[in-house]
């Protein structure tokens, strides 16, 4: 018996059910415990930021259109158990547009004088 240790890697993460099953099957261990449905609902909304961070360093039209899938993924999962429906989506996709509109005039705010405005972004360095 070796007194090896193995490394590891520490990722404190939601995962998809597939993936312990992947790791075995490559010869190595891991550790996962089901969450209760308060855990995984915050867990879900953090992988929603997760997988949309990968976003802006995607060119090609196959990664985005894999991240896309994932993201979707994640949010059909949020819907379930949050249990909203694709008419509650409407309804706030509709009172979004009407009040912020689309993204059809491709504009970029630079900066802006109004410290009112509400924004969800990250800041990200000027380039």
């Amino acid at each position: 018996m070796s007194n090896k240790k193995v490394k590891r890697i520490h990722y404190n993460k939601l995962i998809r059910d597939r993936v312990p099953i992947t790791i075995n099957e490559r010869g190595y261990s891991c550790k996962t415990s089901r969450l209760s449905l308060k855990r995984f609902k915050q867990e879900l909304l953090k992988k929603v930021d997760e997988e949309a961070s990968a976003l802006p360093n995607l060119n090609k039209k196959q990664e985005v259109t894999n991240e896309l899938a994932d993201i979707i993924a994640i949010i059909n999962e949020i819907k379930k158990v949050f249990n909203i429906k694709d008419k509650d989506i409407k309804i706030e996709l509709q009172k979004n547009f009407k009040k912020k509109g689309g993204f059809k005039k491709r504009l970029f705010l630079y900066w802006s004088g109004d410290i009112n405005y509400k924004t969800n972004e990250r800041r990200y360095p000027n380039k």
